[in-house]
């Protein structure tokens, strides 16, 4: 390929020249392209297991915050087709996911109500183009709401309402009331399960509307690259993992057995450094006599 290339851009030139130099000339050039492969392809390698150790951690994450490797295997399967719909980065969907799903579990909504009200949030995320900081600070006002078991105003309309545009509007929809009658349920001591549960099917409602529209923008359309991107890193990675692991474990095996035989060998060397100084001074004793 890289001779066609040089032969059309040079075009009838290329057949005037004397064949040692076109020689060279192709060589010259596979050599220029193979050394700005060579870099490209170790760093997609390097970047490559970085990204399918990320994953596996947080699908272990995912596995235990669900109580089986079996669920959690479909959970991760769940965000990930969520992330895949919303055009959403499921490195950072799969993270939040663990971390909610951890909050969760032993509580009512553990498992798949947590997993649909992710889902709400993740939609409303795409229609409202949240940024990534804004997304994490709804999420962990939400986990913060169903970990202490009751709503506060804090989170409310501190944390969820500055990061989700209208949250406190949208929970007084759902509970079919005003704001203002909303704020003295919350004073009066609001359960945080029935809160999470009336909240983002509200939510999940609301924003349905907005995702082919949403999916459109050039927010969307880079986070599909990147989960693109990071798919093929991820396939890429977990076919090299098992043979760095057993690399790494052979390595393992060999500094464990050096630490373990340090002594030995200082104690040679020390044997060795005596006997050549004993040496030396018989041949200095001799030269002088």
């Amino acid at each position: 390929p890289v001779t066609i290339l040089v032969q059309e851009y040079l075009g009838n030139s290329f057949k005037n020249i004397p064949l040692p130099i076109s020689n060279a000339i192709q060589a010259f050039s596979g050599l220029f392209v193979l050394s700005r492969i060579i870099p490209l392809m170790q760093d997609f390698t390097k970047e490559s297991l970085q990204v399918a150790a990320e994953m596996e951690s947080l699908e272990k994450r995912i596995g235990f915050a669900s109580g089986s490797s079996s669920l959690g295997a479909l959970q991760t399967q769940q965000l990930r087709a969520q992330a895949e719909r919303l055009g959403l980065n499921q490195r950072n969907v799969l993270d939040s996911g663990a971390n909610f799903l951890a909050t969760s579990r032993g509580t009512q909504i553990e498992g798949e109500e947590s997993i649909k009200g992710l889902e709400a949030l993740n939609q409303a995320s795409r229609v409202y183009n949240l940024t990534l900081g804004e997304q994490q600070r709804a999420q962990v006002a939400l986990q913060q709401v169903v970990g202490k078991g009751i709503v506060s105003q804090e989170e409310l309309r501190g944390q969820l309402s500055e990061a989700l545009p209208g949250a406190a509007q949208i929970a007084s929809r759902a509970y079919g009331v005003t704001t203002q009658e909303l704020n003295r349920m919350v004073s009066s001591g609001l359960d945080s399960i029935d809160f999470f549960r009336k909240f983002t099917q509200q939510l999940g409602i609301e924003t349905s509307g907005g995702v082919a529209g949403a999916l459109n923008t050039t927010q969307a359309a880079s986070a599909r690259f990147d989960s693109s991107m990071l798919k093929l890193q991820e396939t890429f990675g977990k076919m090299l993992l098992p043979k760095q692991n057993m690399g790494l474990d052979i390595l393992s095996k060999g500094l464990n057995l050096l630490e373990k035989s340090l002594p030995v060998i200082i104690g040679l060397m020390g044997t060795l450094a005596g006997r050549t100084a004993i040496l030396e001074t018989t041949l200095a004793v001799d030269l002088v006599g």
